[in-house]
């Protein structure tokens, strides 16, 4: 959890300010890129979640994880772009990097048991919260603001997004799946069929 909100929160705080100072967005189109961004998601997470579920979590995710790099390094190099290529770029990085939270987050919740999984979630909250703070004040510690008015230094934002999703990627390749509860209800799953055959096959008192 944490490695994917470092690679998704270096880059969110400063956004805004690097589209507007950096690629010469203006401000009053700044709200398209959020609204262009925000629409996508939401048509697209419940098409990730099915893929996910059909292709596998771990592939989804590495597949997201690396075009979200991708689009994250062309957003921090581009130089200036016109609006139409920012609305692009923006809801890609929206799609793609808000989309690997959702195999993200189905890799670590089945690898914990149901009974503990309240537990789980309550502190891997916690440690997002963390880590969204220490991320953002890593971001602003970096970048500095020229007195031309734009930002330097938010390319090595890019680099550790990157870095950060690699690491997820590998964090995630070592996560195994619990299965014991699966095994335990297909083991009871069987004793009731075998007791259901054996009840069967006793002959009725009444023949």
């Amino acid at each position: 959890m944490v490695a994917m909100v470092f690679g998704h929160f270096a880059i969110i705080p400063l956004l805004s300010p690097h589209l507007v100072s950096n690629v010469g967005l203006p401000e009053r189109d700044l709200f398209f890129v959020y609204f262009t961004g925000g629409v996508l998601t939401v048509f697209t997470a419940t098409l990730i979640g099915k893929l996910a579920d059909w292709l596998g979590r771990f592939r989804v995710f590495s597949g997201l994880v690396a075009v979200a790099s991708v689009v994250t390094l062309f957003i921090q190099h581009s130089g200036r772009l016109p609006v139409w290529a920012v609305l692009v770029s923006g809801g890609a990085f929206f799609v793609f990097a808000s989309g690997r939270f959702v195999p993200g987050q189905a890799i670590m919740t089945l690898a914990v048991p149901a009974s503990r999984r309240g537990a789980f979630m309550s502190l891997s909250g916690c440690a997002r919260d963390l880590a969204m703070g220490i991320t953002s004040g890593i971001g602003g510690w970096i970048v500095t603001k020229e007195p031309s008015g734009q930002l330097s230094n938010f390319h090595w934002l890019g680099w550790l997004a990157v870095a950060a999703g690699l690491v997820s990627i590998w964090l995630a390749s070592r996560v195994r799946v619990n299965e014991s509860e699966g095994l335990a209800f297909g083991s009871s799953s069987q004793l009731t069929g075998a007791s259901v055959l054996s009840l069967d096959s006793q002959p009725s008192i009444g023949k």
